[in-house]
């Protein structure tokens, strides 16, 4: 035996070779995730650092673009369907972008790489989710979005929007989260009541009623008149067929007319 101080990298029960043969017994070698000063009396795990070999008397801190645990570096790398994250020097942990950012730089570790998410799309950052998604129909993403906002009444949101549309004029917007995908239009269903016209951002079917002298079919915009020779003396009227024509010598010689012309 020896009463030699216990060697760097390894460890001895009491700080020195006692009960061994040599300073650097190899059954009390310092392992990954430790270290071992000379002269120690047990193996020391490693905090806020790492170390990946063994019989070493210190630890490392992770370098920059990496994660570590206690025993392993990593690369830090982006995928299409991870958080975004970025791995600063000397950090044992993944920092995460905030939402409404990506990262799509590998071996990243400044902040610098979270870049603002584009309008018309929207970036959660939660596990599990793509880094970045199309804003999808009846929300809208202005930019830098993490949730998409709902689009409320009175407006509509196709499929990547980046802003609320005013329900257009025709139509009516009775509810939120309206929108439109390249397969389906929840506006093809909701067109302003026949007798009636939508001027637009309306939330009924029966925004403005049609006035005498002209007539709205169902998804009408705006009233349509009555032709010269013809007039309507009443509300809410539909069709062509509902401009009466001028009866006799009566003369009608302008649009819109609710009464005939002597």
């Amino acid at each position: 035996t020896t009463t030699a101080n216990c060697a760097a990298g390894y460890y001895c029960y009491t700080g020195n070779s006692i009960g061994f043969t040599t300073s650097t017994p190899t059954s009390n070698i310092c392992p990954v995730g430790y270290r071992c000063p000379a002269g120690t009396s047990n193996k020391i795990a490693c905090s806020g650092q790492y170390q990946d070999l063994i019989g070493q008397s210190s630890c490392k801190y992770c370098p920059q673009g990496h994660y570590c645990s206690a025993t392993e570096k990593f690369y830090c790398k982006n995928t299409a369907d991870d958080r975004s994250f970025y791995c600063p020097a000397n950090n044992m942990n993944k920092v995460y972008c905030s939402a409404g950012y990506y990262n799509m730089v590998d071996g990243s570790y400044s902040s610098s790489d979270c870049k603002p998410c584009p309008p018309g799309y929207y970036c959660p950052n939660q596990s599990g989710k793509p880094k970045i998604s199309l804003c999808p129909k009846g929300k809208y993403c202005p930019g830098t979005t993490g949730t998409p906002s709902t689009c409320t009444h009175t407006y509509w949101c196709p499929e990547g929007s980046r802003t609320r549309m005013p329900c257009p004029p025709g139509k009516y917007c009775e509810t939120s989260n309206l929108g439109k995908t390249s397969l389906t239009n929840d506006l093809d269903s909701r067109d302003c009541a026949a007798g009636y016209y939508c001027s637009g951002r309306s939330n009924t079917q029966y925004q403005y009623s049609c006035p005498a002298g002209a007539y709205c079919p169902a998804g009408s915009k705006h009233p349509i008149y009555c032709p010269p020779g013809t007039y309507n003396p009443s509300i809410r009227k539909t069709q062509l067929s509902d401009c009466l024509a001028c009866p006799g010598t009566n003369y009608c010689p302008t649009i819109g007319l609710t009464t005939v012309g002597i």
